[in-house]
């Protein structure tokens, strides 16, 4: 199975108070993070995390290395905060590192980008747009709301009731919306 999630954002202890994150400490944080990751997940699932893994390398060390001990495929998607971060000591953790990728699953392909696009490949033909970046409280937030159209989701966990979105949670949501504007 295939889980998408954005913006865990582990050892960051103000993104608690600026997003309303239901955690009294950032330890409480990312160990609700971890089990999340693992929670439900079998040996051969993948996790697509689209950006802003966090501050806290030993506990993002951690979280990967946990993910990889039980056979999870990672492919992380880079973000605004990753790009400070040792990559190459966390390559061995992850299936793939990239800034942005595309899938296709059930025939529909899927284009993984950390920031919120208004178009992208084929947004007027069935494809989708799975994001991150914009937080619960943030000033883009209702204006993101206005201007995001077509089949495009923000899979930040914030927004999830802090769980991952699996791809059928994704495909029923993108079955609410109408394909994108852009005929270009």
């Amino acid at each position: 199975m295939d889980y998408f999630s954005s913006d865990w954002h582990l050892g960051h202890s103000t993104i608690i108070r600026l997003a309303q994150r239901p955690f009294a400490t950032v330890e409480d944080m990312n160990k609700y993070i971890e089990y999340m990751a693992l929670k439900g997940k079998k040996k051969g699932d993948s996790i697509y995390f689209i950006g802003d893994m966090g501050n806290d390398k030993k506990s993002i060390e951690h979280v990967l290395s946990e993910i990889k001990n039980h056979k999870i495929q990672f492919y992380w998607i880079l973000g605004n905060h990753d790009n400070k971060l040792p990559l190459t000591r966390y390559r061995k953790y992850c299936a793939d590192i990239q800034y942005a990728r595309t899938i296709k699953r059930d025939h529909v392909k899927t284009y993984l980008h950390h920031f919120p696009c208004t178009t992208w490949d084929g947004s007027f033909r069935n494809s989708y747009h799975l994001y991150g970046h914009v937080h619960n409280g943030s000033h883009e937030l209702e204006r993101m709301g206005q201007k995001m159209t077509g089949k495009a989701l923000n899979v930040n966990l914030e927004f999830h009731d802090y769980e991952m979105w699996t791809w059928d949670e994704i495909v029923s949501f993108m079955n609410t919306r109408e394909d994108n504007w852009d005929i270009i």
